[in-house]
């Protein structure tokens, strides 16, 4: 379990609606904008990540059968305290 869940006081799994599998955590699906750096290394062109320039959440899903359960950070967080089932 990680150990963000026990700061909350969570001490049983939460269920995803969708599985029934317990799950200790959600996969954020974020888009954004990257910023990159473009160089030549040995004659060859390379990336540096640079910063995360904009970002938007899109949903938050399980990671056992990658189905959406949230698309709103507070229910999420809810969920994984208990919370929220």
């Amino acid at each position: 379990m990680p150990f963000s869940l026990f700061l909350f006081g969570v001490h049983s799994l939460p269920k995803c609606p969708k599985c029934g599998a317990e799950i200790e955590e959600l996969v954020d699906l974020t888009r954004g904008l990257v910023e990159y750096r473009l160089y030549l290394a040995g004659g060859r062109p390379e990336w540096e990540k640079a910063d995360v320039v904009e970002s938007e959440n899109v949903c938050y899903y399980c990671p056992e059968c990658h189905e959406e359960i949230f698309n709103d950070f507070e229910k999420a967080i809810a969920f994984l305290k208990g919370e929220e089932r």
